[in-house]
């Protein structure tokens, strides 16, 4: 799993896009051509209970994806103050393939509600 995300100075300049790239060409090894998760975390959302809009979500996982398109079975998760509140909204973009659950893991009852959410969207 190789995580990428901004920060909040990077996202008020609106050059998250290829910040993330940017990341990406760094950080992914020229050799992996399968079975690759890429975690999307912004900085600033872990553990604030802030998160992107779900258009920001499923844009950035769309970004991810086209830049590692030659990857087979290529997963993107999202993370970042994933929660039982908004959980069930981000497995629901087609272009979130699972979550990076932190804080709320801690909590049985919050993260055995997340996965009984994960579950519905099988």
């Amino acid at each position: 799993i190789i995580c990428v995300g901004e920060s909040q100075k990077i996202r008020n300049k609106k050059i998250t896009n290829q910040f993330i790239k940017n990341q990406i060409r760094e950080c992914v090894p020229d050799k992996i051509s399968s079975n690759l998760i890429i975690a999307y975390e912004p900085l600033w959302a872990i553990g604030t209970g802030i998160i992107p809009n779900y258009e920001e979500i499923f844009n950035i996982h769309n970004v991810i994806m086209d830049e590692l398109s030659y990857i087979e079975n290529l997963k993107v998760i999202y993370g970042g103050s994933v929660n039982i509140e908004n959980c069930s909204k981000i497995l629901k973009l087609n272009s979130v393939h699972g979550a990076l659950i932190g804080g709320s893991s801690l909590k049985f009852k919050d993260f055995l509600a997340i996965y009984k959410s994960a579950v519905k969207q099988i």
